[in-house]
């Protein structure tokens, strides 16, 4: 399934949206469409899509892995006639955009990307402990990897998570695929500006590797997998966090793609 955002005039710029998957996928997916229609607004082409097996498009849902994610993006990205195009990746969505960097040699917009799968499968186990838990279960991490490897999935938050991604994106780094010297701006968001250890790191590597990068630090609450309460479904539109995300990313890519 593909959406696609178009200004009035040609545009010269198209951004194509990786989305991630699971509940990362729901709880991005309102921030991707207000960002898509911003670029249309601002004269720029936007391109949303479903992963086979994900949202609106067909296949089943154990279908997808970082190898499918990053052939589907590669099918949207070539399908794109304008000159410049920017791939705008969430979370594990950007371990598999990685996967094309050097193929494509294109500019990256990573949204809060998960720089290291290990950590990204502990938020994984916590959720579904922290679902257990509430429903007056006990339950720990040892058991739940074990029913994984047992049951070949498990369920969090409404979601069949299947053991074959989890252990792939374990053993992923976004920052082993990336190859390329194109530009990268990272959109962290948490409760302060102050750029955390983890991405300064990371783009202190890029950085030695002769990559441009920049990191856009927005004050926003986003939650990925455990809802520590307050309202997820709040209007984004008149967020604050929504617009400076917008004109952050859209003024970027305007800088480098003149």
């Amino acid at each position: 399934m593909v959406f696609r955002c178009t200004p009035r005039e040609p545009p010269r710029v198209t951004l194509v949206i990786a989305s991630s998957l699971f509940a990362e996928f729901q709880r991005n997916y309102r921030r991707e469409v207000l960002l898509a229609r911003a670029a249309a607004a601002a004269g720029l082409g936007a391109i949303r899509f479903h992963y086979r097996g994900v949202g609106n498009s067909v296949g089943e849902p154990t279908t997808p892995n970082l190898d499918t994610m990053a052939d589907d993006l590669a099918a949207i990205v070539s399908s794109v006639t304008t000159p410049s195009k920017v791939i705008v990746a969430t979370r594990i969505g950007a371990l598999a955009a990685v996967k094309l960097h050097d193929r494509f040699d294109l500019p990256l917009v990573l949204w809060e990307p998960v720089l290291d799968g290990t950590r990204w499968v502990e938020e994984v186990i916590r959720a579904s402990m922290a679902r257990h838990i509430a429903e007056g279960g006990a339950v720990t991490a040892d058991s739940i990897r074990e029913g994984w490897q047992t049951d070949g999935k498990v369920f969090v938050l409404g979601e069949t998570v299947p053991a074959g991604i989890v252990d792939q994106v374990a053993t992923t780094r976004l920052l082993d695929g990336i190859t390329s010297s194109s530009p990268i701006l990272v959109v962290q968001m948490g409760r302060h500006e102050r750029v955390r250890p983890d991405i300064e790191r990371a783009l202190e590597d890029l950085a030695q590797r002769g990559v441009p990068t920049e990191v856009l630090p927005v004050v926003a609450r986003q939650v990925w997998w455990v809802n520590e309460g307050g309202d997820l479904f709040r209007p984004l539109e008149t967020d604050e966090s929504t617009n400076l995300i917008n004109q952050g990313v859209l003024g970027w890519v305007e800088k480098v793609t003149r």
